[in-house]
């Protein structure tokens, strides 16, 4: 069932996240995914709530290996409670699972990122020290993004830091048309749609799109199926 507070970029990142998180851990933290194979989690509480991303994820560092779980959230928006969220996820995933758990918030708004990612709590009896890792795409280099040869991964380029947003975008569009077949692009660029609405570029997008003669057409993808 289709939560009726869902945004279209929602989903999109749900499904994203499936394809490119070892992508993204090698590629901005240097990381080297050995494997990561996703868990579909819901967890009970006031209101059901589901993780974005939730994986078994094996690190291979120098010759030490380690798994833990990765937990990622996708915030469009400054949420003064997200450090209590992800501390409630956390406590969730902890006792369901009883593994060690990193957790990552990948911010993709437009507005300057505010959102604290720690939480202390002293008390007589007990003190909590929380902290967990911020991620903003908008203060990312997009060289890596833009030279990419995974199209989910190449596209987050109008998301990072770019110093011309239009002439990314077009250099984007002209990368997409290149890499993917003819019956899949109308998909990526859907994709691409809801990334631009998120950068306010929506407008400059459809102008290229017809000015390059793509072929797009919204209904019955998920943003016409989101309303």
């Amino acid at each position: 069932m289709t939560n009726p507070k869902e945004k279209p970029y929602d989903r999109l990142f749900k499904n994203l996240l499936e394809n490119i998180t070892h992508v993204l851990l090698e590629m901005l933290f240097g990381i080297n995914v050995r494997s990561i194979t996703p868990i579909k989690t819901i967890f009970p509480s006031v209101k059901e709530r589901d993780v974005d991303f939730l994986a078994e994820v094996t690190y291979s560092d120098n010759e030490e290996t380690r798994e833990e779980l990765l937990h990622v959230e996708v915030q469009a928006s400054n949420e003064a409670d997200m450090p209590t969220r992800m501390l409630e996820y956390f406590i969730f995933i902890y006792n369901k699972h009883h593994r060690p758990c990193s957790q990552l918030l990948l911010y993709i708004g437009a507005d300057k990122l505010t959102m604290r990612n720690s939480l202390h709590v002293p008390a007589r009896f007990t003190t909590l020290d929380y902290q967990f890792q911020i991620l903003d795409l908008s203060q990312v280099s997009p060289t890596r993004f833009l030279s990419s040869n995974n199209p989910e991964v190449m596209i987050l380029t109008v998301l990072t830091k770019v110093d011309d947003p239009p002439a990314s975008l077009k250099t984007v569009l002209e990368r997409l048309r290149s890499m993917v077949p003819e019956n899949q692009l109308s998909d990526y660029l859907e994709k691409l749609d809801v990334l631009c609405k998120l950068r306010r570029l929506e407008r400059i997008f459809k102008a290229e799109v017809r000015k390059m003669g793509l072929k797009f057409d919204p209904q019955g993808t998920l943003l016409y199926d989101m309303g």
